[in-house]
């Protein structure tokens, strides 16, 4: 070191221009650390709203949208390819915009899409010409549904006609529309990358639900000569310039499919249309099974969709073990009076006890023309019915709309998006008739109004009641949507197929075991249940549960009954390691198995930091009372470093920071190993 320190002193000349040379790989060193780190990650919303098995880029792209150029014959060649279901276009311009209410001057980057029906995590395209949907974030520029934005120097007008949720691209909001519109925004505002009908930038395949997307991808390429370039969507996301973070792309969650069929139990008083075509419209659904009394004369049923010949041979169940053998239960135009008192109360116990769902549908001898006001079914049900003195049913067509909860329910879903899912509701063409209910009670929630000349009536109202739910749709005429509409236009068996499965979701069975909990290094609950087959619950037996991770490492867990509830047993796992963890709970009688309950659970430790980035201000600020501090917001930091020179906290912290970041160091280091350098040639020892 002193020799190195002598030379430098004597002839500092020789050393200039080394000097020179390390401090600029210095400084651009330097630089390029700041500018990665001052990059923000372009957002992935745009390619993760296609929902595609694969984009399709041109391979000349660098898998990039913007330099990708997609030809009709690429496009005809794609859609050809084994396995492909589906083919979209997709093309994309960015430019600045001009939004009413702000200056001329005020410009707003935006990217505009253009894109088919293939994309099938964004609404159909809008039909109109100059039309589009707004990505949720241009809200904090002040854009409405109605507004028209100016876009680029031809400052071309598109008119917002709603929003999307999470679509943004490269840091920008997005406008979604027809790719007609996008290629005109793209040829009036950018003459010199002009697009030919037909040409787009990037192509949205959705694949065969068999077929294998890498697979896929390798002859999607081969077949167009290798003028393509097929990503996944994980790939294309990755593919995008600026991703900082890549672990919050994707998310593992098991998903248990049982083999199991639902029974449905449904009682009609009359042949009628409704009865025809509820069947029909669940007739192709694998998963439900409906069994059906059908009265033809008095006393006389006429029955369908039977397991066996002694099902429901002597009429309507009368003993438990025949009734809850079902989940769910239908009562058409049926008079309470045809029912004995214990089969009334035993339908009672079928909701509040076994957690089974009701529905009961309107007809002449249905609801409050049947008595059921005033049956042992009065309290289950989600409305005071009208006496039986009034004639509260109506063959008159009335429409059916959505109230704001009925929008918010998956059963009444036609469209993932809620303006398409409610324009949906309002094509539907009247149903054939309604029956006037009385109040809705407290509990209850109204899906559905009937728009009748006296205002809207409710149409269709469920409530919890003990462990299951009770329905009543107050028409027996949705036949008419099947009846009035195209062939194959299906909303009418979507509407039945998702109202039924939804019944007989909610409807336990007499095992069940459940696990929750577990993330960022928590504990897993367990909550295992068992009852018999007539849903009494089982307290004369003990429960142990094996927990298997999927490496096949096994741990055994007593499960203690729970002290409140009847037949409920729980415990708790501390996991050791991540990953998938199978549960099994086994309930034994006198040393012998008598029951098995089943299901999984992904735990993921640490990963819900990438998550979620945004601050968590609840959280700081108990974390800070908690432990004697103060939070400060970002505008309040000027006490920061009074209050920390009186801090009586013995907590040191280690920053470790890249070495361009200290650059006085990074420097004498690099001096002094040139200097040595230096001096070993001068001497000749290297």
């Amino acid at each position: 070191m002193n020799l190195a320190l002598k030379e430098l002193r004597r002839r500092p000349g020789r050393f200039g221009v080394a000097t020179v040379i390390l401090t600029l790989i210095a400084v651009l060193l330097m630089f390029l650390g700041g500018l990665l780190d001052g990059l923000t990650a372009g957002n992935t919303g745009a390619i993760r709203a296609q929902q595609a098995g694969l984009i399709v880029y041109s391979s000349t792209s660098q898998d990039s949208l913007v330099r990708s150029r997609i030809e009709p014959e690429q496009r005809r060649q794609v859609a050809g390819v084994e396995g492909v279901s589906e083919v979209g276009e997709l093309g994309s311009v960015q430019l600045g915009s001009r939004i009413e209410g702000k200056g001329p001057r005020d410009l707003v980057p935006v990217v505009l899409f253009g894109y088919q029906d293939a994309s099938s995590g964004l609404p159909t395209p809008p039909g109109q010409p100059g039309r589009a949907w707004a990505d949720d974030t241009l809200k904090a520029e002040g854009v409405e549904p109605g507004d028209t934005i100016r876009i680029g120097p031809a400052r071309s007008p598109v008119e917002v006609v709603g929003f999307v949720n999470d679509t943004r691209y490269a840091g920008q909001g997005t406008l979604w529309a027809s790719l007609g519109t996008w290629r005109r925004i793209q040829n009036e505002n950018r003459p010199d990358a002009r697009v030919a009908p037909g040409v787009s930038q990037a192509l949205v395949v959705q694949a065969a639900e068999t077929d294998d997307p890498p697979g896929l991808a390798e002859r999607i390429d081969e077949a167009t000569g290798g003028l393509t370039s097929s990503l996944t969507e994980g790939e294309a996301i990755d593919a995008l310039p600026g991703e900082r973070n890549a672990l919050n792309n994707t998310q593992l969650r098991p998903v248990e499919v049982p083999e199991l069929r639902r029974s449905i139990l449904y009682i009609e008083g009359e042949p009628r249309w409704e009865y025809k075509f509820m069947r029909r419209a669940v007739a192709d659904d694998e998963d439900l099974v409906i069994a059906t009394l059908l009265r033809v004369s008095p006393n006389k049923f006429y029955r369908q969709g039977i397991d066996n010949p002694e099902e429901l041979e002597g009429g309507f169940p009368t003993t438990a073990d025949e009734l809850f053998r079902y989940d769910a239960l239908i009562i058409g135009s049926v008079e309470a009076a045809s029912l004995t008192p214990a089969q009334q109360q035993l339908i009672r116990d079928f909701v509040s006890e076994r957690g089974g769902s009701l529905l009961m549908i309107a007809g002449p001898n249905g609801l409050g023309n049947g008595g059921w006001g005033q049956s042992a079914l009065a309290d289950v049900l989600p409305v005071l019915l009208p006496p039986t003195t009034t004639d509260s049913f109506h063959r008159l067509k009335v429409p059916a709309r959505l109230t704001p909860q009925g929008q918010a329910s998956q059963v009444l879903r036609f469209a993932a998006d809620n303006t398409a899912n409610r324009d949906a509701w309002l094509e539907l063409p009247e149903v054939a008739d309604y029956q006037v209910l009385g109040n809705v009670k407290p509990a209850a929630i109204t899906l559905l109004n009937a728009d009748t000349q006296d205002g809207l009536l409710p149409l269709m109202v469920l409530q919890p009641y003990g462990r299951g739910h009770a329905y009543v749709l107050a028409t027996g005429g949705t036949w008419r949507w099947q009846m009035s509409m195209p062939l194959e236009d299906l909303k009418h068996e979507i509407f039945w197929r998702q109202l039924l499965r939804a019944m007989v979701a909610s409807a336990p069975e007499t095992v069940s075991l459940a696990a929750a909990g577990g993330q960022e290094g928590g504990s897993i609950a367990l909550r295992a249940e068992f009852r018999d087959d007539a849903f009494a619950p089982m307290d004369d037996i003990g429960v142990r549960l094996v927990a298997s991770h999927e490496s096949g490492e096994a741990l055994t867990i007593a499960m203690l009954p729970d002290t409140a509830e009847a037949g409920v047993f729980a415990g708790e796992l501390l996991p050791p390691g991540s990953g998938t963890w199978y549960f099994e709970a086994v309930a034994e009688r006198n040393g012998e198995p008598v029951a098995v309950a089943r299901t999984s659970l992904l735990h993921e430790s640490g990963a819900a930091e990438h998550f979620k980035i945004r601050r968590d201000t609840g959280t700081l600020e108990r974390l800070a009372a908690a432990t004697g501090g103060r939070y400060f917001e970002p505008g309040t930091l000027d006490g920061v470093h009074d209050l920390l020179r009186y801090s009586s906290s013995g907590i040191t912290e280690t920053e470790y920071r890249p070495i361009w970041n200290a650059p006085a160091v990074f420097l004498l280091l690099l001096f002094l190993k040139a200097g040595e350098w230096l001096l070993r040639r001068r001497w000749s020892t290297i």
